[in-house]
């Protein structure tokens, strides 16, 4: 069992990391990614980790830094690396990105360096995809010919997944977002499958793929078929680590307030699940408009019903109106799922009310809790009642606080959610549940007084 100098791989295959604050946001998983990597650099036993991806990192001064990574175990291959830098791992100028084989320059650099134990590894869309190897397989629906991968796919996938398959280190998959789950994965190329799926929901699952580069130069259907388990683990707490718990007994002024996004933003006007929801749920009933509605919403889809919709915020800034909030509705954007949305809204002091067919497997509260509501009318009724006994709001929600977000803010619940994952998949790693915030990361650059 190794319980010190661990060394970890991290990234998000298919998007870049972010650390300067003013990009990062909740909508598009950059704030999990952020709020994950500030845990793991604290844990006393973990030396050094590796991003696995390009970033901004680079943009960051000394003293940000310092600020993220006190202890100084970050190393960013494309900045601090002799030699190595994004260009590397890009096809030159005037390459067929198909035939360029510079993905591969990761692994050729780093295979004999750094040594991980493991890689945590999070998702975008630009791994949602079958193949992330240029040139290597057959095209499934063009006879005779080999894969083409798009400029996304080569920039942010190609590089990290020939070194998963190439160095064959266990790894973890982090899936906040049920859109980037599957009942069957079909990743046709990489050949390392994660270890487990760290998510919000229990299911088994399938990873199709093939086992080596060697012998399967251009073939199709060669793919063999693997068991992998998505497995809830309360990581949707993720977003509130660093952060306060406010008080349900301050003012609220206001009543009822929905942050939700379009379930399939950019599509144009037609079927949208969350719509359909706020139509059944809200705007049937909300007859003043008094309902606030916040999140990014295409203008024909929200047709007929603007009133309601205020526009798209920071986080931040949803988080400042949360706090003057009594009440909100929670929905998934798959259903029987849960999200990170109960426990940000929880943590604002809000009453976080659950559809009936959110976390249908009943991880956060059980299936006659109070906060689970059967219908519309029950909603409303229950608002009634809670209105006209603040006492009783007040009691509900700073118990809810107590028992599901206690240990949220310190970020150490993240150990213990890996510690589960390593024993679960019998990977010999053992995280320290405590955190180390020495300073020892040093100042680079020169003060000039």
């Amino acid at each position: 069992m190794k319980i010190e100098n661990i060394r970890i791989g991290f990234g998000a295959i298919g998007c870049a990391l972010k650390f300067k604050k003013k990009t990062i946001q909740r909508f598009d998983g950059t704030l999990e990614y952020y709020k994950m990597l500030w845990t793991l650099v604290r844990n006393p036993a973990i030396s050094h980790i590796m991003l696995l991806q390009k970033s901004d990192w680079d943009d960051l001064n000394d003293l940000e830094k310092i600020e993220f990574d006190p202890r100084g175990v970050l190393f960013d291959p494309y900045s601090e690396e002799e030699g190595f830098n994004r260009a590397s791992v890009t096809p030159g100028k005037h390459e067929d990105t198909q035939l360029s084989p510079n993905y591969k320059n990761f692994y050729e650099h780093f295979k004999d360096k750094h040594n991980l134990d493991t890689a945590i590894l999070f998702t975008g869309m630009g791994y949602f995809t079958n193949n992330s190897i240029p040139n290597f397989l057959g095209a499934v629906r063009i006879k005779n010919h080999k894969t083409r991968v798009q400029w996304v796919t080569y920039n942010y996938c190609s590089p990290l997944i020939h070194f998963l398959n190439m160095t064959r280190i266990p790894w973890y998959k982090v899936a906040l977002d049920p859109r980037y789950v599957k009942d069957v994965f079909r990743m046709r190329d990489t050949m390392n499958v994660p270890k487990e799926i760290i998510s919000q929901y229990t299911q088994d699952c399938t990873w199709e793929s093939v086992d080596s580069y060697e012998g399967n130069e251009w073939e199709v259907d060669t793919e063999t078929v693997k068991h992998v388990k998505l497995q809830a683990t309360g990581i949707e707490k993720l977003a509130r680590i660093g952060e306060n718990l406010y008080n349900p007994a301050d003012d609220r002024p206001i009543k009822f307030l929905l942050p939700i996004m379009q379930s399939k933003y950019g599509q144009g006007a037609g079927y949208d699940d969350r719509l359909e929801m706020l139509k059944e749920w809200v705007f049937k009933y909300d007859t003043d408009k008094e309902v606030e509605i916040y999140g990014k919403w295409s203008d024909d889809v929200i047709k007929g019903y603007e009133d309601w919709f205020k526009g798209m915020l920071h986080h931040e800034e949803v988080d400042k109106k949360l706090r003057q909030t009594r009440y909100t509705l929670v929905k998934g954007i798959r259903d029987n799922w849960s999200t990170g949305k109960w426990a940000d809204t929880l943590a604002a002091g809000v009453v976080p009310f659950m559809v009936p067919e959110y976390d249908t497997k009943y991880s956060v509260v059980p299936k006659d809790h109070f906060i689970r509501v059967k219908s519309p009318e029950d909603l409303y009724k229950k608002m009634t009642y809670l209105d006209e006994n603040p006492e009783k709001r007040i009691k509900l929600v700073k118990g809810l606080q107590y028992k599901l977000l206690k240990d949220a803010k310190s970020g150490i619940f993240v150990y213990d959610i890996l510690n589960k994952s390593f024993e679960r998949t019998n990977v010999d790693i053992r995280l320290p549940l405590e955190m180390d915030e020495t300073k020892l990361r040093k100042q680079k650059s020169k003060s000039l007084f």
